[in-house]
């Protein structure tokens, strides 16, 4: 005998227009006639079941059923259904797996009974832990944008947070897309945290003056309860204006205008013969401790034994790396891109510095986290 696939069009169901046809309306059969099905006692004439109720009803409620998977593709979650492993249901239009046997379970990020599978918008489901992959616009003196497609997984390991769209977040603003407490204060620096609300599914930014990777916790906007402590921090200046910047990867955050030195200085005319310490932390945030300088020294400062040596601060090393250094020479600067080095910082984001001969001028151009948040 052929075995027969049909289509995912919906069923015709049997009865469905049954009083409009001439024929009384359905009555559910006791929950004997059902458990007991087309059986007949002849001892028992009540235990006749083959009738036009009782056989229309059962074809119908078996019709509809299937026009429910086949429309919905799985079908939705029921509170009065037990549910074993591997299960999959569909709820908040998102897809959801049973990774234990629960009744009255409703699935959720929170509840360890499920986990989900894809949402509305089709992302797929899990990240790896510690996921990590945005991209982050400077947009005006008070916002920036996390453009759509970043996406993290929270800090708990539980749940990806998905950009579908462009998201600005301000900081002269509070709650979601905003500060977390306060209002803005200016020369401070602002870390970025991508937010939850499991219940309506939605993504959001906040700012906050809290380290999460050292100690405290961020104060969250009711309904939100995941989050992840991006790659990235802003610092605003004496007029509470972000320092523009460049976002390059998913760890490097280079300053657009660097070459308006001013701003930017952490020495200026070093003489220092030995190691003198140098703090960054004007625009190098607490999550870095490595950063890209840019130094320079007046000219003639390249003779044999002349020039400008860096160690992190606290370390042993007693030479240092000796550092490329651009020079004044007929008024014009030796291009940046060539006479930039990198260098690591101590937990204070200080360095230590000494020349020979001469003196040295450093800038930062960019800072770079490396650890995991």
């Amino acid at each position: 005998m052929a075995k027969t696939v049909g289509t995912s069009d919906l069923l015709e169901v049997l009865g469905s227009n049954r009083v409009a046809n001439g024929a009384p309306a359905l009555v559910t059969p006791s929950l004997t006639t059902i458990e007991r099905g087309f059986y007949y006692d002849p001892t028992i004439p009540s235990s006749a079941v083959i009738n036009s109720n009782n056989v229309t009803w059962a074809s119908t409620v078996l019709g509809e059923k299937i026009n429910h998977v086949l429309q919905n593709g799985v079908p939705q979650w029921v509170s009065t259904t037990t549910y074993a492993i591997g299960n999959v249901v569909n709820r908040t239009n998102s897809l959801w797996i049973a990774l234990a046997s629960n009744t009255n379970s409703a699935p959720t990020d929170v509840n360890a009974n499920w986990v989900r599978v894809a949402t509305r918008t089709g992302t797929i489901y899990a990240l790896p832990t510690n996921h990590h992959d945005v991209r982050i616009n400077y947009t005006d003196a008070n916002t920036i944008t996390v453009l759509a497609g970043s996406r993290v997984r929270s800090s708990d390991d539980t749940t990806d947070i998905v950009f579908s769209a462009d998201r600005t977040c301000v900081l002269n603003a509070s709650g979601s897309n905003g500060l977390d407490t306060g209002t803005e204060a200016s020369n401070t620096w602002y870390n970025l945290y991508a937010i939850y609300n499991p219940s309506t599914l939605t993504s959001a930014l906040l700012f906050s003056t809290v380290n999460e990777a050292v100690s405290g916790s961020i104060t969250l906007p009711s309904g939100f309860t995941k989050k992840r402590q991006l790659k990235f921090s802003v610092r605003n200046d004496g007029s509470s204006n972000i320092l523009p910047f460049r976002f390059v990867d998913n760890n490097k955050v280079l300053y657009r205008d660097v070459e308006e030195v001013a701003g930017y200085t952490v020495l200026s005319s070093g003489g220092s013969g030995t190691f003198t310490a140098v703090s960054t932390s004007s625009l190098v945030p607490p999550i870095s401790r490595l950063c890209t300088l840019y130094a320079v020294s007046p000219a003639g400062s390249f003779d044999s034994g002349e020039g400008c040596w860096t160690r992190e601060t606290g370390t042993s090393i007693t030479t240092g790396k000796k550092v490329t250094q651009s020079s004044f020479s007929s008024g014009n600067w030796r291009g940046p891109d060539t006479n930039t080095f990198e260098q690591t910082l101590n937990t204070s984001q200080q360095y230590d510095y000494r020349v020979e001969g001469s003196v040295s001028s450093h800038y930062v151009q960019a800072y770079i986290v490396t650890e995991v948040l």
